[in-house]
């Protein structure tokens, strides 16, 4: 009758009877379980461990239990604590063995589902990184869940509710005790702070707790819950930092495109969305109380570029395309600014175009280029000048002799027609040299005007060898006067270069001058070899040969640099203005030393479209 299933067993462990529940749980019959038959009843998976604890148990003769599962009579496992307690003689010597299985089916099922439940719940603890803990007041037991020893570094054994409290960080310690304070007198604890691993590492927790009170209103315990907001809070600071650190980049950024006069703006245009930089106000003189308007800007650009800047703007947009282009703005005041626009657009064509630009005020470098292509006019024109005081002898020799040709010619022409009977044929052939020495004074006359006017550069296509021909004729009386011989060599058919004849006159004429300074007083060979030839290249080549002392090389070196000159007297702008003309046309200037002694000045300039 006893309620649950016992049986007997003999001192060395096989069944010697059980009872009715026993058989009847288990289905076997009393000849298939006795001796070692009932091992049959147990699960597979646990007959290996019920034989280990009863064959201890057999050899020690003392009572022990084991957790096992047994086989219904229709397959079903069932859990049973299956007890053993020996009968022992007055020698201790084991007589019987005694046993009573004890279903526990039940008590499994519920510790397995409380098993899941606490795994579910650890897993989702440790998802959301929160972690439970609890007081219990009346025993001072205090416990937490798996993530919220986790959470603070610490094994559960050593967590109490005094632990945490010492590794609250030492800043925030009051502020938590009065929030737990509170807490325990009523209020909702929800406090935010900072907690000091064993390592020294700093986490920031968010811990939430609440009292419970027993059926008469006493405090029972005290449960909570804390949360590890670490990677928020440094999210947040970052994000802090970074807002602080793109205010200070945008101070920045206005600063210096104050200092540097460049603004910037983004446009979407189908919209009608324009945002500008407080420069770019500054620059177009707006107003940034004032709403902008695409008529407020349109009106500020110079009318005469107004066209061309919205032709450049809807090209742009259609084609989706970058631009650049410079303008002009018209202040109120009526002064004038000029600024370089540089745009690009977002070209995405699912999505409305979006057009992002920089805008530079170069007022200032465009008035500084004005002036200093004044100045650099007025001083080309000075050493043009300059270089022409060196020749006014040849020039008064070269117009002395067609003045002289003109009044003998005059003369002789009116002797013929004084006669009785007048010459007529002799008169006008007089008459005739008459009209060509006043053509040779007037071109004489032409060439030296237009080398000392103040002009601008008059690009045309230009023959070397005419140039050659006018510079040699200005220098014939100097070089006659200097004793110095030159030796032309012009090659036939050269083709025509696009440039400025004056300027290129000017460049040879000072290379001649300088090719007969460097001469002076020698006593060798005073000679000049000038040489026109195709360079091969597609250019025209002008060299210029003295026999002078030649060139040193650290002056060589310096030549062609503004203000630097080897002469005592001399400026230092002849040379470096010859540079900046060849330059201009797209060629080269170069110096060297002549094999022999004396120098080489060489210069090439492309040959026009039209030769090609």
């Amino acid at each position: 009758m006893i309620p649950a299933l016992a049986w007997i067993c003999a001192p060395e462990g096989g069944l010697e009877d059980a009872n009715k529940q026993w058989f009847d749980f288990t289905g076997l019959s009393r000849e298939t379980a006795m001796g070692f038959g009932f091992v049959s009843a147990f699960h597979p998976d646990d007959v290996d461990k019920v034989v280990k604890v009863w064959t201890d148990l057999c050899a020690s003769g003392r009572p022990g239990e084991v957790e096992a599962r047994m086989l219904r009579h229709d397959g079903e496992a069932c859990w049973f604590v299956i007890r053993a307690v020996p009968l022992l003689d007055e020698n201790g010597v084991v007589l019987k063995w005694f046993g009573v299985n004890t279903d526990i089916n039940e008590l499994k099922r519920i510790e397995f589902e409380l098993a899941q439940s606490q795994l579910v719940m650890a897993v989702a603890q440790r998802i959301v990184q929160t972690g439970s803990w609890s007081w219990d007041m009346r025993t001072d037991v205090f416990t937490c869940s798996p993530e919220c020893a986790s959470i603070v570094g610490l094994d559960t054994s050593e967590i109490t509710f005094e632990t945490l409290s010492s590794r609250v960080h030492p800043d925030d310690q009051q502020m938590v005790a009065e929030a737990h304070q509170s807490a325990l007198q009523g209020e909702e604890l929800n406090v935010e702070h900072r907690f000091l691993l064993p390592d020294g590492t700093v986490k920031f927790i968010h811990a939430r707790g609440r009292l419970i009170l027993d059926e008469v209103q006493s405090p029972r315990a005290y449960i909570g819950t804390i949360v590890d907001v670490t990677e928020t809070r440094l999210a947040e600071e970052k994000i802090r930092n970074s807002l602080a650190d793109a205010q200070r980049a945008q101070e920045s950024l206005a600063e210096a495109q104050k200092l540097s006069h460049v603004g910037s703006y983004r446009i979407k245009p189908f919209r009608g969305e324009v945002i500008w930089s407080e420069e770019t106000y500054n620059i177009y003189g707006l107003d940034r109380s004032v709403p902008l308007t695409s008529k407020a800007i349109r009106e500020r650009v110079h009318p005469n570029d107004r066209e061309k800047v919205a032709a450049v703007f809807d090209r742009g947009l259609r084609d989706r395309q970058p631009w650049e282009i410079e303008h002009r703005l018209l202040m109120p005041d009526g002064s004038i600014r000029y600024v370089h626009c540089v745009t690009r657009v977002e070209a995405n064509p699912e999505e409305e175009p979006e057009v992002f630009g920089a805008i530079i005020n170069i007022t200032e470098r465009v008035n500084s280029e004005e002036a200093l292509q004044k100045a650099q006019a007025d001083i080309v024109r000075m050493n043009r000048l300059t270089a022409m005081g060196a020749v006014t002898v040849s020039i008064a020799h070269e117009m002395n002799q067609p003045l002289m040709a003109i009044v003998t010619n005059a003369a002789t022409c009116l002797s013929w027609l004084d006669r009785e009977v007048p010459d007529v044929a002799e008169a006008k052939m007089a008459a005739e040299r008459l009209v060509e020495e006043g053509k040779r004074a007037g071109d004489v006359l032409l060439n030296v005007r237009s080398m000392a006017r103040n002009s601008r550069p008059s690009m045309e296509m230009v023959e070397i060898s005419e140039v050659v021909s006018h510079v040699l004729t200005m220098l014939r009386s100097e070089l006659r006067i200097r004793q110095i011989d030159v030796f032309v060599s012009v090659s036939t058919d050269i083709p025509t270069v696009h440039g400025d004849k004056v300027q290129l006159q000017q460049v040879l004429l000072n290379l001649l001058l300088n090719a007969a300074e460097a001469i002076g007083a020698n006593d060798g060979a005073r000679r000049i070899d000038l040489f026109v030839a195709d360079s091969g290249s597609r250019s025209v080549v002008v060299r210029v040969e003295d026999s002078g002392e030649g060139i040193d090389p650290v002056a060589l070196e310096r030549i062609f640099e503004a203000f630097y000159s080897t002469k005592q007297q001399g400026t230092g702008m002849g040379l470096a203005i010859c540079k900046s003309i060849i330059s201009a046309h797209n060629g080269t200037l170069s110096a060297r030393p002549r094999p022999g002694g004396g120098a080489v000045f060489e210069f090439s300039i492309p040959f026009s479209e039209e030769s090609s």
